[in-house]
């Protein structure tokens, strides 16, 4: 990982994702390697609108990025919108849980409201656990600011 050659000595390392659609074997992998060595704060961008399917009408054609694949919802369906918000709270918990067992804290941040309280929060809580105190500041060419 590049961090690995940027950080030679133990830093905070955060990690900015929707952690969606990610093979999650992969990435708390290499999460869990890093932070044997660093303090990691995990920041989840969330999206309430993904969250939730919305009652846009009986015929919703919809088309996955990935595969390519076509598909008609009836989204006026209250049992498909149920199994929607249930599918998306699962996939939220197993993040949760995912990022738990790689040792980073983590901390979420909606694209609706206020995001730089949270995340001041969580880079202080952060700091706090890890007694961390930045002696310097790698910019991303890897010079020192």
């Amino acid at each position: 990982m590049r961090v690995e050659k940027m950080a030679r000595g133990a830093a905070l390392v955060i990690v900015v994702s929707d952690f969606r659609g990610d093979d999650g074997d992969t990435w708390t992998r290499e999460m869990r390697r890093l932070l044997h060595r660093h303090t990691g704060l995990a920041v989840e961008i969330r999206d309430p609108r993904e969250l939730a399917l919305p009652d846009v009408g009986a015929d919703l054609a919809l088309v996955d990025p990935e595969t390519g694949r076509h598909v008609r919802v009836d989204t006026s369906s209250k049992r498909l919108r149920r199994r929607f918000a249930e599918a998306s709270a699962a996939e939220r918990e197993q993040l949760r849980v995912a990022l738990r067992g790689t040792g980073a804290e983590h901390a979420v941040l909606s694209t609706e409201g206020d995001w730089l309280g949270p995340l001041a929060a969580a880079l202080r809580g952060a700091r706090h656990r890890a007694g961390w105190r930045p002696a310097r500041t790698l910019t991303p060419g890897g010079a020192t600011a």
